[in-house]
């Protein structure tokens, strides 16, 4: 696969990383963005504050998918990037609540953590799409991968 480079002829760099919808400390999450220099982030369990902090600092375009909990704390998924994101929408993922399945993994699935956010970013010449996937634990390996 070639090495597809930013404008500034660099390579294009992604970093993940799932803050936990409690954790308070929303300015270690924009440190996170400073120190990987990532052209895209793709973060998990962000709450309306993680959000609105990252976004108040307006270096980056931020989007997010629709809260992942439907339950308090909001948690989401997002992704932040240094040029614009495109394309972007929510994939559902989930394998339904259907018996058979673990009784937490159908109640997890009742509330919508099965989606994905996919946007797609423009790296030199060639269009790039990022996946941000967040699988619950609540289910088997087989689950997961499908």
């Amino acid at each position: 696969m070639p090495d597809h480079k930013t404008g500034n002829g660099r390579a294009f760099r992604i970093a993940t990383w799932n803050v936990l919808y409690s954790n308070s400390a929303s300015d270690r999450i924009v440190d996170f963005l400073e120190a990987t220099d990532a052209d895209v982030a793709a973060l998990q369990e962000l709450s309306p504050q993680h959000l609105e902090h990252i976004d108040r600092q307006g270096r980056w375009y931020v989007d997010r998918s629709p809260d992942q909990t439907s339950a308090h704390p909001s948690s989401f998924l997002g992704m932040v990037s240094k040029a614009p994101l495109q394309n972007q929408r929510i994939v559902d993922l989930s394998t339904g609540n259907r018996p058979g399945r673990p009784l937490f993994a159908r109640l997890t699935a009742a509330t919508g953590t099965e989606t994905a956010l996919l946007a797609r970013v423009q790296v030199g010449d060639v269009p790039v799409e990022i996946v941000n996937l967040h699988l619950t634990c609540a289910t088997t390996p087989e689950g997961r991968r499908r």
